[in-house]
């Protein structure tokens, strides 16, 4: 039996860079489960699932090159989230339903409210809330990384960590407290 390795990340940009087509192949082989993941936590439907990860890598093959991802994992799980809240958004739209995200507004309590898009670049945003996110304990980070990033539910960090849903819970209110606080001291907002 043939073992196939797993190209790393830099070997897959180049073959995009190269205009390789296996560029999407290896993407999928390496990432391809944790982007239907990503996708399916917001959407809930496993053919728009797919369709998003193929919108996904279609994305990298038009991105790269001129762009050259440095976390190319990081890249393409933003993308596919991007792609999936767009949908999302055009369902909702469609159907005439106002809904509101419950990990969005979960950070959005987080952010000042007097217009910190006005005063900080989303870079500059960027920076400071990973910043905060290196200070925070590894479990911490972990909890709030696969809560807003990978939209896990409580109890599925619950099961990850091997703790209760409440720890998560509690380690998820303390950290959004945190997190505004620590914005509203960097940008100077009260």
């Amino acid at each position: 039996m043939e073992v196939i390795r797993k190209l790393a990340d830099d070997e897959i940009i180049e073959l995009y860079f190269n205009r390789d087509e296996h560029a999407i192949l290896e993407t999928d082989r390496s990432y391809g489960k944790e982007l239907l993941h990503i996708s399916y936590r917001v959407l809930y439907d496993r053919e728009d699932s797919k369709e998003i990860c193929n919108d996904t890598y279609m994305t990298a093959w038009q991105s790269i090159p001129p762009v050259r991802p440095l976390r190319f994992a990081a890249w393409l799980m933003k993308v596919c989230r991007n792609h999936a809240l767009d949908l999302l958004e055009k369902k909702k739209a469609k159907k005439r339903q106002v809904e509101l995200v419950e990990l969005t507004d979960e950070l959005a309590d987080c952010i000042p409210d007097k217009g910190v898009e006005e005063i900080v670049e989303a870079k500059e945003l960027g920076r400071i809330i990973s910043t905060f996110l290196r200070r925070l304990s590894e479990e911490d980070r972990f909890i709030i990384m696969r809560r807003c990033f990978r939209m896990d539910s409580t109890a599925e960090i619950a099961r990850a960590l091997e703790c209760s849903e409440g720890k998560v819970r509690t380690s998820l209110w303390r950290t959004r407290k945190e997190l505004k606080r620590y914005l509203e001291k960097e940008v100077g907002i009260t």
